[in-house]
């Protein structure tokens, strides 16, 4: 990986803005390699402080860290005054949240959501595997790749920008991170971590959101943990649901590996085989 500070690395057209979030400081974009003809990413992020700047080093560290197939690799890193610049492998396809932006509308619509959940899961197993922690799983970053007919041949999962970092207080997107990443600071977070967002994201999946949780009064549970899915959902998978849902990280499921194999049994039951 080239390693610019000049600038002179940025001889790649902008092709289509992917976001540009003014709040956050960060665009991505689709760029062109005009010789070649080939697309990469373009991640802008503008910062000053040491640290921010130490953060974004860190990412390019856990992206290149993995073997090929599981993340985008980082192939080039430049500054620009304050503006830092990571040229990466870009991943086609469309964002979790776009594929599936509302509930499932029938069982068969259910049973394909199932399916999907499972690739993620086993591709989030794939990585735990380097025991590389996401820390923010979640549909914006889970990419959707189809097939010529729209059937889901791959997923792939992106912004690993808090994988190698040092803990902060609160850390991960509401609703999706989980409990000790929001709430208790003095807890080593492991795999199991990603196993609540994953969770989150397998319920996103099937209900069309994240359930609503809140701690009781005490911190020490949710006050409330009732899952509504529907009536044809395998108990097995609502019952694993759950477990990778719990508060305490010392109850949840530890590994991502029960909640993928509910899934396989589940998409065998809608489907009818055994």
């Amino acid at each position: 990986m080239e390693m610019m500070t000049d600038g002179s690395g940025q001889q790649y057209p902008i092709e289509k803005t992917i976001y540009q979030c003014e709040a956050t400081k960060r665009a991505f974009y689709r760029v062109k390699l005009p010789k070649l003809g080939l697309y990469y990413g373009l991640k802008e992020i503008a910062v000053k402080e040491t640290r921010a700047i130490k953060a974004i080093k860190n990412e390019i560290v856990a992206l290149n860290r993995l073997p090929f197939g599981i993340a985008a690799r980082c192939h080039q890193y430049w500054q620009q005054g304050n503006k830092h610049y990571l040229l990466m492998d870009w991943i086609e396809g469309i964002p979790l949240n776009e594929y599936a932006g509302s509930a499932p509308v029938s069982r068969q619509d259910f049973a394909q959501r199932v399916k999907v959940a499972e690739k993620v899961g086993k591709k989030l197993a794939e990585l735990h595997r380097y025991s590389v922690t996401h820390r923010d799983l979640k549909p914006e970053n889970v990419v959707i790749h189809t097939d010529r007919n729209g059937n889901v041949r791959d997923v792939s999962l992106i912004d690993f920008g808090l994988s190698n970092q040092k803990r902060h207080f609160e850390e991960g997107t509401a609703h999706y991170r989980s409990p000790e990443q929001e709430f208790m600071r003095n807890t080593n977070l492991t795999l199991s971590s990603d196993v609540f967002s994953f969770s989150q994201l397998v319920h996103f999946l099937l209900v069309g959101e994240p359930l609503m949780l809140q701690p009781n009064f005490e911190g020490s549970d949710w006050d409330e943990l009732t899952l509504v899915l529907p009536d044809f959902t395998p108990m097995n998978l609502k019952n694993t649901l759950q477990q990778g849902l719990q508060f305490d990280a010392q109850k949840r499921i530890k590994a991502v590996f029960p909640l993928v194999k509910a899934l396989q049994e589940a998409s065998r039951k809608l489907e009818g085989r055994r």
